[in-house]
């Protein structure tokens, strides 16, 4: 019986965990089609965090730090249209590896968003580290 609900917990706790990332170390994978757009929206964090978001891919994608939920920066993209700099925290064209970095209020919900305006299929791994902001 003790094993059972020994059980139970750990998968209770895996399946809510995997609702969305919290932030300190995160590895992403992500294969994008000519002209679409993914997002990886990350939980608000506890403190104020410096943010480092790595890429590491082939070909040319763009790619933005967004506070908050990023819905009207990925509809942007989505009709081939650019976002407003204002809208965002960081945004860079990316070509083989890139960055992002902000920083992050304690408290507020970010995202990475990443698009392919290109025609062709190209894969890239997003790693987002959070140190606590100085």
């Amino acid at each position: 019986m003790l094993q059972r609900f020994a059980f139970l917990f750990v998968a209770c706790a895996v399946v809510t965990s995997c609702q969305k990332a919290s932030l300190s170390f995160i590895d992403h994978q992500v294969t994008l089609e000519g002209g679409s757009v993914k997002e990886f929206v990350v939980d608000a964090p506890k403190a104020d965090q410096s943010v480092h978001v790595q890429l590491k891919g082939q070909g040319d994608v763009e790619a933005y730090l967004v506070l908050g939920q990023p819905r009207k920066i990925v509809e942007l993209l989505q009709n081939g249209r650019t976002p407003q700099a204002d809208s965002y925290l960081a945004m860079t064209k990316v070509n083989g590896s890139g960055e992002l970095t902000g920083k992050i209020s304690a408290g507020k919900e970010f995202a990475v968003v990443i698009s392919n305006p290109g025609g062709s299929s190209k894969h890239y791994t997003i790693s987002i580290r959070g140190t606590p902001a100085k």
